[in-house]
């Protein structure tokens, strides 16, 4: 039975199912759900977003600290995540998305809890097949958006909790959670804060008891007992992890990476334009991306007239800051994998509000908004994934087209890669530093960081990962010749698989600057070419 809480009619407490049968059906949706979130484990790596990941914890395994003795642009608990898994299953790729896929799982969790706390089940079930959809269809392993992601979903379910019955101790806990988005990924860490903060504020601004005072010292006293263990929260994890590498790597290199550089820099060389909007006769594939991107700017819009009709409705209040403001992450690169976390806040809000206009508003009005939002969204949010999904399943990965490297087995290969791969390892030594670079570094995008991964050869800079607007500096690229000299590199790995691309921002255009290129060109012989990778050896 459900009880509506009074004040919100999309707070309800849920008498919870139980018995054999409902025992089994919860074990039925969950092996369906990992299963399906599973069918992408063997897919294709990607070799910069994975490989960044996945060598990073590879480093820090070996006892290198993060911003002192390598380059790194996010907070580091992905990193450091990965390599407690790597130390207790070993280094490899399958190992790495295993964990991915039961972050994976936690966010459909959440995309069913919170909605079904807000809603009903229906909406809450139609929200976690969204998210199973997306999750299970998208590629992109190993990348600390997912953890974040489901650590501020966590933030707004303690935030619902609280809302249904409050507890000094539901505040601290999503402040905790927003604390531990924030060392996976700080702006995600900084939109949980402000979205989750502000609500907790009004919230307890505006509860029924503090308004009792018209002094206004009870509304002082509410809010000071909501947000302080809420600032707590957030604040210890951060403050302890800061203060733990600020002993122990110069404050200049902490300041630029996590600061000065994504605030002024990447996105200059990251950055892509917005789609053109969706118009008439575009195919569906050419359709998709407009779509998600333009589409949250109208669910918001209504979100925002549903928040004036239905006044403090809190949770949908938090999921709505929480949607715009990964949207604007989302802005900084448009593309679906940075469109990701406001699709799935869509999918979360989207049921939410239907439910909501076909119980309290006009049959019709309503019957005509679920075919409107059918028309619009089916395709990019539900016909898509799943015709994603279809493909992947039929067409398994056999053995022949699998790693046979030790640290990439069962994963779908990169043919030239493995033979790359396979050569530096027969040709150097164990522990043998080399260095995986592009055929020219003046003008760059993205780099193979994998290749050190699968050879298990450590990379003789700091600069593992070969990002624009630094790699292409004349600084930075005097430090990596002077690190090859002084490892003694005699073996080099150029990449060129991506050297004819370029995206419409300035990672498209030259730097002038060619010390790099200079220097290997001229200190190093190719031996050996796989496609698109050319080995080249250190002359005498």
């Amino acid at each position: 039975m459900r009880v509506l809480l009074p004040g919100n009619p999309f707070l309800r407490s849920r008498a919870r199912g139980s018995g054999p049968l409902f025992l089994g059906l919860l074990v039925l949706l969950t092996a369906a759900a990992l299963f399906a979130l599973s069918i992408g484990i063997r897919r294709f790596p990607d070799v910069f977003d994975e490989g960044y990941s996945l060598y990073g914890a590879e480093r820090i395994l070996n006892g290198e600290v993060p911003y002192r003795d390598f380059w790194l642009v996010y907070t580091p608990a992905q990193f450091y995540v990965l390599a407690a898994i790597f130390k207790v299953f070993g280094p490899s790729m399958m190992a790495a998305r295993v964990y991915d896929v039961l972050v994976r799982f936690a966010i459909v969790v959440l995309m069913y809890r919170i909605p079904a706390r807000l809603s009903a089940p229906v909406p809450a079930i139609v929200s976690a097949l969204v998210g199973v959809l997306w999750l299970g269809s998208i590629d992109y392993y190993s990348y600390a958006m997912y953890p974040a992601l489901a650590l501020s979903l966590l933030s707004v379910w303690f935030l619902i909790r609280h809302l249904e019955g409050p507890w000094a101790g539901w505040p601290l806990l999503s402040g905790l959670c927003v604390g531990a988005t924030t060392l996976f990924r700080h702006d995600l860490g900084l939109y949980g804060a402000i979205s989750v903060g502000a609500v907790f504020a009004a919230w307890s601004w505006f509860a029924p008891e503090a308004a009792k005072d018209a002094r206004g010292r009870g509304r002082v006293r509410g809010s000071w007992r909501t947000l302080w263990p809420f600032a707590c929260g957030v604040g210890a994890p951060v403050t302890a992890v800061v203060l733990s590498f600020a002993a122990v790597v110069p404050a200049r290199d902490l300041w630029f990476d996590l600061v000065v550089f994504p605030a002024s820099v990447l996105n200059k060389y990251r950055s892509l334009p917005y789609p053109g909007f969706p118009a008439i006769g575009m195919s569906r594939a050419v359709l998709r991306l407009p779509v998600l991107f333009y589409l949250p700017f109208a669910l918001f819009a209504c979100c925002a007239i549903f928040l004036l009709i239905r006044r403090r409705s809190w949770g949908v209040m938090s999921l709505t800051l929480l949607g715009v403001l990964y949207l604007r992450q989302a802005l900084n690169r448009v593309d679906e994998i940075h469109l990701l976390p406001v699709t799935l806040i869509v999918a979360m809000l989207s049921p939410v509000l239907v439910f909501a206009a076909w119980r309290f508003w006009a049959r019709t009005a309503s019957l005509l908004m679920i075919a409107v939002v059918a028309a619009v969204a089916s395709d990019a949010y539900i016909l898509g994934p799943t015709e994603d999904l279809a493909a992947r399943l039929l067409d398994p990965i056999v053995a022949g087209r699998r790693y046979n490297l030790p640290r990439g087995r069962g994963i779908e290969k990169i043919p030239d890669e493995e033979a790359a791969v396979q050569f530096v390892r027969d040709h150097t030594a164990p522990g043998e530093k080399i260095f995986v670079g592009n055929s020219r570094h003046d003008r760059l995008i993205v780099n193979d960081v994998l290749f050190y991964f699968l050879a298990e050869r450590p990379c003789a800079t700091r600069y593992h990962d070969l990002t624009p607007g630094v790699a292409t500096t004349q600084s930075v690229q005097e430090e990596i010749v002077a690190d090859l000299v002084k490892n003694r590199v005699q073996t080099i790995v150029i990449w060129r698989m991506w050297e004819g691309v370029r995206e419409p921002n300035e990672s498209g255009q030259s730097s002038g600057v060619a010390v790099l290129d200079n220097y290997l060109t001229s200190h190093y012989k190719p031996v050996a070419r796989f496609g698109g990778y050319d080995i080249a050896m250190n002359e005498p």
